[in-house]
């Protein structure tokens, strides 16, 4: 039967394995379905050749015999290696993909600007004064006039002219300080410190900026006209204050009050003590007041030259001018509690009184230090007579004033800048407590 099926194969075409080959297909058994499928193959086929030659059989084997290809791995394309100038040209855009994206990503110019208009009118409205808000102390009425100005684009050199020109505006522009009814009287000096604008007695313009902008036929914002008040010299003063604090007055004045109030009990103690000869009891009364009426008038003294703003460098504290007397003070309390069996003064008294007189001592020599004390309380003809507290401002500037208008007012001669004015100030305080 072998013999038949090979012959059967030969006259088809096809090769006749050996017996190995066969023992080897027969031994790779790797699923049991194809098997079947090749089995009923071969039935399939020996029934048509015993049933006669099928039409095409060849042609069908041949094409059986050919293997399926096996695809192919997918084609991997390897990066172009660009070179340095490649990779800058790739990587950095160029300007005009710069300005192309801020052009789209940016507001439009005349936007921003109207909105720069708006927030600093909406801010010298809201904090008069203030520069915009950046000073404390030295504001400018021109700075919120120009602020204020209803403008929302740049003007011709003459319509700000003629708006400066006009001073009975210009006197009778009205700040908006709450409370209070302000006018901001801006004069011609003060455009001239700007260097805003420079107008002669006829009031004709000579100079300044808006000069320049008039021969040139430049527009003008109202910004380029701020950043020239804010750099103007009287902007930008500075202020230092000679002061002390209130608090070394009202330490003072206590301490003295305690050494009083101290002094009169003891000498209550003093005269109930039994058994004891009036010669005695006078002599220790008359010990106990010399040892605490210094030290009390000294504080007394101490505590309306502090409020009146003597300067601190002319006088010592008052612990430090009778510390011997008070040294004296306890030794006699000592003595005193050693013979009669009892305390002199409360108990703590002189405890609490040494700890806050070291404490005032030290201030003292702590604002003398600094150098912040005033220096011309002691001179009335300046004063109001009757105020609390004492100090002095002097207005400085701290660079050279230009073309050498030095001013020296002959006093505070170690500040470094140029001293425009020294104002001497007091305080008081109404029956309501208002200051």
């Amino acid at each position: 039967m072998a013999e038949d099926f090979s012959k059967i194969i030969e006259s088809v075409g096809g090769v006749s394995p050996s017996q190995q080959d066969v023992k080897q297909v027969e031994e790779y058994k790797p699923s049991s379905l194809p098997g079947y499928v090749a089995g009923a193959g071969v039935l399939g086929g020996l029934g048509a050749l015993i049933a006669g030659r099928v039409p095409g059989l060849k042609t069908l084997s041949r094409i059986a015999s050919k293997t399926k290809p096996i695809p192919q791995a997918p084609r991997i394309t390897e990066p172009v290696v660009l070179d340095k100038v490649d990779e800058i040209i790739t990587v950095v855009p160029t300007k005009i993909d710069r300005a192309t994206d801020t052009i789209k990503s940016a507001k439009p110019m005349y936007l921003k600007i109207m909105d720069d208009f708006e927030k600093v009118k909406q801010t010298s409205i809201q904090q008069p004064l203030t520069m915009g808000g950046t000073k404390g102390r030295f504001g400018s009425a021109l700075y919120d006039f120009i602020a204020q100005h209803p403008s929302k684009k740049s003007l011709s050199p003459d319509a700000w002219i003629n708006e400066f020109k006009n001073f009975n505006r210009l006197s009778d522009f009205k700040v908006n300080v709450p409370g209070t009814k302000v006018k901001g009287s801006i004069s011609k000096e003060e455009l001239f410190d700007t260097n805003i604008a420079r107008f002669n007695n006829q009031n004709e313009l000579v100079g300044g900026f808006l000069k320049v902008a008039q021969e040139s036929n430049l527009p003008v914002s109202k910004l380029d006209l701020l950043k020239l008040v804010e750099k103007s010299p009287a902007a930008n003063l500075k202020v230092r204050r000679f002061s002390l604090p209130s608090q070394m007055a009202d330490e003072a004045e206590y301490l003295s009050d305690m050494v009083y109030q101290g002094r009169e009990a003891a000498k209550l103690k003093i005269d109930a003590l039994p058994s004891t000869s009036p010669n005695l009891k006078s002599d220790l009364r008359i010990t106990l007041n010399s040892l605490t009426q210094d030290f009390m008038e000294n504080l007394s003294k101490a505590s309306v030259r502090y409020r009146e703003g003597h300067t601190i460098a002319d006088y010592n504290s008052p612990l430090y001018k009778n510390r011997n007397d008070f040294d004296k003070l306890k030794e006699f309390a000592r003595n005193y509690k050693n013979t009669n069996k009892e305390d002199l003064f409360e108990p703590g008294f002189l405890e609490t009184l040494e700890q806050r007189s070291i404490a005032l001592d030290r201030t003292h020599q702590a604002e003398k230090g600094k150098g912040l004390y005033p220096r011309y309380g002691s001179q009335t003809e300046y004063k109001i007579t009757g105020a609390e507290k004492y100090f002095e401002d002097v207005a400085y500037y701290p660079n050279p004033i230009p073309y050498r208008r030095d001013i020296d007012p002959g006093h505070f001669s170690e500040i470094n800048g140029e001293r425009f004015k020294i104002v001497r100030n007091k305080t008081r305080r109404s029956p309501r407590n208002r200051r």
